[in-house]
């Protein structure tokens, strides 16, 4: 038995409780009418802020690249696989699109002008994105990602995010809530919640809430990232094991020399 393997594994499980290098907390920054082909130079700075917050974590990335499901979310409660253990579910939404248009899990690409754009919303990678498209006068609409493991941080790109009608939260199992204001042409942004080491979700909520009249904000999501942490029963586990490991190598190299 390598001792220093065993101590190295031991260092891991310590780095893994470490504080993470940034404050608990949202952060947001905007694009105002940024399009598919601009610069984004405000929300790719929150995104940097928030890979280096999370660096050393394991994310799991949700593009929605090759999903089916086509132009419909499906009916009210309707649960979607999206990949990574994450599943999105939905309330509140228009699921029945006009001709040539789609709504919910979409593939369009970032050259259809008539849908992929600023106002709308557009993917930030590859041809696939989620449009979060209101029932009109719903009062409140929500789309719920639930996941399989337990994150601590999670972040996201909105595009096409305006200021039409309704108010617009992130919850992390549906609590403490975080507004997020869109633009009145659009544009891009990211937000993110950075959390601490003792932090544990399973569900990022985006509620809307105040929906009426003959207006609505129609957007997308694209580009999710979950950052997952083990359990603190898991390290606490790892942890023990280990510890076995090192007294029974060390009985047994005692038990050579006797």
């Amino acid at each position: 038995m390598n001792i220093a393997r065993v101590l190295s594994a031991l260092t891991v499980v310590t780095l893994l409780t470490a504080d993470p290098p940034a404050r608990a907390g949202f952060l947001s920054r905007v694009d105002p009418g940024a399009g598919p082909n601009a610069l984004r130079p405000n929300s790719d700075l929150a995104r940097d802020e928030y890979l280096r917050a999370t660096a050393g974590t394991e994310t799991r990335l949700i593009t929605f690249e090759g999903l089916s499901g086509g132009s419909r979310f499906g009916p009210f409660g309707t649960t979607v696989p999206v990949g990574q253990g994450v599943t999105l579910e939905g309330s509140g939404l228009d699921t029945v699109p006009p001709p040539g248009f789609q709504y919910g899990l979409t593939n369009v690409p970032n050259a259809s002008a008539v849908q992929s754009n600023a106002r709308l919303g557009y993917n930030i990678s590859g041809d696939a994105r989620f449009t979060v498209v209101p029932l009109l006068n719903a009062g409140t609409a929500s789309v719920v990602f639930r996941s399989a493991a337990s994150f601590n941080s999670v972040g996201l790109y909105l595009t096409g995010l305006g200021n039409q009608s309704g108010d617009l939260e992130l919850l992390l199992d549906g609590v403490n809530p975080f507004k997020v204001t869109g633009s009145a042409d659009g544009g891009v942004l990211f937000v993110g919640y950075v959390g601490d080491p003792e932090s544990r979700f399973r569900t990022l909520e985006l509620r809307i809430s105040g929906i009426s009249g003959p207006n609505r904000d129609v957007f997308s999501i694209d580009d999710v990232r979950f950052n997952v942490v083990p359990e603190p029963g898991a390290l606490v586990s790892l942890g023990i094991g280990l510890g076995a490991v090192w007294l029974a190598a060390t009985r047994a190299r005692r038990n050579r020399r006797d």
